[in-house]
């Protein structure tokens, strides 16, 4: 119990030091506010629980004390990403993508889609952004008291929306807002499973691009065209997704020590002030994604894996379908792996996820059948007795029939003249 206490009273010291520093510093001030933690994962379900709200998930803490504590943190987490979006605009002329909301009582959803739409025209208008077009929504949620949807663009443009009455909210998409609920641990699972011997059980992670973003242009910066050969595009889209090393870059013992990426210096936990990083380094998520990216592409170490064992394709969205976005897909070989080449998995999957074109990133889902199982527990709520079959009632030769709410009642099949709120069995 001790060392519990201790420990707690550690992350809190940590964390008040860090933000101390953080929210003294901060020079970003937007016409609206970011999102509650709160807010947030009221409306979305996504890694961003995993990383936010287990400071100290094992010191019996409620919910809500919980979120009070990751309070600070989650402000530091977006000043950063302000700041990236801000600088990497300045720099590079990168649009990163905003969930943006309009909330408050008594506006239809589509009410709250226009208002935002106008402030984003509104903010371009007075924007010095040199091109801002096709900026298109992405609906995430839609509620009586709230409407939500993605945009990319300048983060200049996105600072700038608002209104007066403070009902607009611009929230940064930090890493583990675009990473689904437990993708990590999923792909991780993928990989220890041994059920799926064929390549349909190999692990696929699926980076889907933000709306209005075009992959061939996305890709074409990379000179990767989409027609090569069976589609595969690997090496030039994990060069993409990871930044090049500089051309200097030794492996091995002569490494430089030194060297990062666009990865580790995009993610807030990694890509801090030394200063700041440190004073919570005793925290899991610091030291987690430290230790993966100090062991991954900081280095050299997963230049064979992901030469050998990845495959990455494009699938275009629909065109005829509004805002359908173009999907990367990329299945891993999981033939012999190690724990390193789990490592470089991970460390893949937060690259994909701080790209500012990719707006989500998750782990395909294994489909299979579970009859033998349903038609115990339909029949005893169990796993082993099957007493309608056991009475001779199989289905054999039986038509069964199921309508679902909305239909016809004047219709022949569900109407008898002398009893007209019947349901009418009838033989086909």
């Amino acid at each position: 119990m001790g060392q519990g206490k201790k420990k707690t009273s550690n992350v809190k010291l940590a964390i008040t030091l860090l933000f101390s520093l953080i929210c003294s510093t901060s020079a970003i001030q937007c016409k609206s506010r970011t999102a509650t933690i709160e807010e947030y994962v009221s409306m979305v379900f996504s890694e961003l629980e995993n990383e936010f709200l287990e400071f100290e998930a094992q010191t019996g803490k409620t919910r809500e004390e919980l979120i009070e504590l990751a309070g600070p943190v989650w402000k530091g987490a977006n000043d950063f990403e302000w700041e990236r979006g801000i600088g990497s605009y300045e720099t590079n002329g990168e649009h990163f993508p905003y969930m943006v909301c309009h909330h408050g009582p008594g506006l239809s959803g589509i009410k709250r889609k226009k208002a935002l739409l106008a402030s984003l025209d509104e903010s371009i208008s007075t924007s010095t952004s040199d091109i801002v077009d096709n900026v298109s929504v992405d609906i995430v949620a839609n509620t009586e008291e709230m409407f939500c949807g993605i945009m990319r663009m300048p983060a200049n443009v996105a600072c700038n929306m608002g209104d007066e009455d403070g009902n607009i909210i611009v929230q940064p998409m930090i890493m583990s807002m675009k990473l689904a609920a437990n993708a990590l641990t999923a792909i991780v699972d993928r990989f220890d499973e041994l059920a799926y011997e064929d390549s349909e059980g190999d692990p696929v992670a699926i980076f889907t691009l933000c709306p209005g973003t075009s992959a061939e242009q996305t890709l074409s910066e990379r000179n990767v065209t989409v027609d090569q050969a069976d589609g595969d595009i690997t090496l030039p889209a994990v060069e993409w997704l990871f930044g090049s090393r500089s051309p200097d870059h030794t492996c091995g013992k002569d490494s430089d020590a030194n060297f990062t990426t666009s990865v580790s210096q995009g993610l807030f936990w990694t890509g801090a002030q030394d200063e700041i990083a440190n004073q919570i380094s005793i925290t899991r998520t610091v030291a987690f994604w430290g230790n993966i990216f100090r062991n991954t592409i900081e280095t050299c170490e997963c230049d064979d894996f992901f030469r050998e064992s990845l495959r990455v394709t494009l699938e275009h969205g629909d065109q005829d379908v509004p805002n359908d976005p173009d999907v990367l897909r990329i299945l891993f070989n999981r033939t012999d792996t190690s724990e390193a080449d789990k490592n470089c998995t991970l460390a893949l999957m937060a690259a994909g996820a701080l790209r500012p074109e990719t707006c989500f990133v998750e782990v395909e889902q294994v489909v299979t059948t579970s009859n033998n199982i349903a038609q115990t527990i339909t029949q005893s709520a169990s796993s082993r007795q099957t007493p309608i079959f056991d009475a001779g009632i199989t289905g054999i030769d039986q038509i069964v029939a199921i309508s679902d709410t909305g239909i016809d009642m004047n219709n022949c099949y569900f109407n008898q003249p002398s009893n007209p709120t019947s349901v009418r069995v009838c033989d086909v």
